[in-house]
């Protein structure tokens, strides 16, 4: 599935790049028949509020890094700090493989 996606390198009418989904500029027709169709479109609430939640997420994990690099005890626990990086930290890889960033 990989190579099949990497050789689509050509444009086309119907494409849809990840630089492009923020703005939901478009929908994907997904089915078509009898004059009937399916037209997927972005929902701008789910797609903006789990951008923020990401960026939330981000920003947490940065304070929180900064307060461990001076001196802070705040995951002191290992078993909170496995909680609180691992779920994000598989989330954030697969959408980052996935868009291709």
């Amino acid at each position: 599935m990989w190579e099949t996606n990497a050789g689509l390198t050509e444009r086309h009418a119907y494409d849809s790049r990840p630089q492009t989904w923020p703005m939901l500029k478009r929908g994907i027709n997904f089915w078509t028949k009898d004059h009937r169709q399916i037209y997927l479109i972005g929902n701008p609430i789910v797609w903006w509020g789990a951008f923020l939640s990401v960026f939330a997420y981000l920003s947490a994990r940065g304070l929180l890094m900064l307060r461990a690099q001076r001196g802070y005890g705040d995951l002191k626990d290992s078993r909170t700090a496995v909680l609180a990086s691992l779920p994000a930290g598989v989330v954030l890889f697969g959408t980052a493989a996935r868009s291709g960033i």
